[in-house]
């Protein structure tokens, strides 16, 4: 048996399933190569299992630094009101979290029950989830440049008391921050080229 995965054809709707006669007979309803069913759950499922990965990657990437820096970061959104990294994150919590409910709940089900016409509908969720994804505000650079990004003109409101109730690494990480205001200022007072976080 053979399974027709290509929206483009005329009769992937008609007959999603059919036989070696089938593609073979003249003039044939599905006029493109043949794909056997074993390969395209397996291809599917493959997709499927990269994509969570991917995405519980990003995820465990963010949480390692949270565990570093989730005070400063809080310091920073209290100062300057601006909370987009802390909602890119809780996004990116959610679109994970549901990447995996509708892996075990769908794409398991179908892959172990062999329904390769209800997985072959997981494409439209797997774009969807895609689509979540690009909406998210970049986090791949987490750390100093972004919260820079987020955050380096505020600098000055933050109180040193503030400071000195953060955790070693965020205090030296904040100091960065810091410093890298005053390379920005000296670039701009000597008409230098502005220096990346």
């Amino acid at each position: 048996m053979f399974v027709c995965m290509r929206p483009e054809c005329p009769n992937i709707n008609k007959q999603p399933l059919y036989c070696l006669q089938c593609s073979t007979d003249e003039p044939s309803p599905h006029d493109h190569r043949i794909r056997p069913i074993a390969m395209e759950t397996t291809s599917l499922q493959n997709q499927w299992i990269t994509f969570r990965n991917d995405v519980g990657i990003k995820v465990a990437s963010v949480n390692t630094w949270l565990e570093n820096y989730s005070g400063l970061l809080d310091l920073l959104t209290r100062s300057t009101g601006i909370d987009t990294v802390q909602r890119s994150i809780r996004k990116l919590q959610e679109v994970a979290e549901s990447v995996s409910e509708f892996y075990e709940s769908e794409v398991q089900v179908h892959v172990s029950a062999e329904n390769l016409t209800k997985l072959g509908s997981t494409k439209q969720h797997y774009e969807a989830f895609s689509e979540q994804l690009r909406q998210i505000p970049s986090l791949e650079g987490i750390g100093l440049p972004l919260l820079w990004d987020v955050s380096g003109r505020a600098l000055e409101t933050v109180s040193a008391e503030e400071v000195f109730k953060l955790s070693t690494a965020e205090i030296e990480a904040f100091t960065s921050l810091r410093n890298h205001a005053l390379e920005v200022t000296l670039a701009i007072a000597t008409k230098s080229p502005v220096p990346a976080p």
